[in-house]
């Protein structure tokens, strides 16, 4: 569970309470705030403001990746096997990408002017909850050719509203 000033809480199946854990590794950081937060089967991801950290514990150490893409106003996860999905909305729009590993991130595409309120994966269909509809995306080939969401609109019409 991500939360403010760069607290992180985690708690696993069993435990009887949940572990307090902070982003910078040393205490309180004001001005952090995770966004949004996902367990990939090997690691903990905590999407927040200046990019993603990851933890194999949920515990300090923790380590940023910055994603390049200057302040993040929201992330959302989706998670595939052991394949992680993100939207990383910025000022300009919503950026998806997507890593096998959690820590290193490939684009796959840019969706202008948008917010991306929900990611998820179904088999190989990877769906954006976006402001103005819902998207889908053929991901089944996501590591070879990625299609662009112009493609899926193409194939599925205007979002639904």
């Amino acid at each position: 569970c991500a939360g403010s000033n760069g607290i992180v809480f985690v708690r696993d199946p069993g435990d009887p309470d949940w572990t307090e854990s902070f982003l910078n590794n040393v205490g309180l950081g004001p001005g952090h705030s995770g966004l949004s937060a996902i367990w990939t089967g090997s690691l903990w991801l905590v999407g927040e403001a200046s990019g993603v950290f990851h933890s194999a514990q949920g515990v300090p150490p923790w380590t940023r990746i910055d994603m390049g893409l200057g302040t993040l106003q929201n992330v959302r996860f989706a998670l595939q096997s052991s394949r992680v999905f993100a939207a990383f909305r910025t000022t300009i729009g919503a950026t998806i990408e997507f890593s096998d590993d959690g820590v290193n991130w490939q684009f796959l595409d840019f969706l202008p002017g948008v917010f991306v309120l929900g990611l998820g994966v179904h088999d190989h269909t990877l769906y954006a909850a976006r402001t103005d509809g819902l998207w889908v995306r053929d991901i089944s080939t996501v590591a070879t050719r990625p299609a662009t969401w112009g493609s899926v609109k193409a194939l599925y019409g205007k979002p639904k509203r």
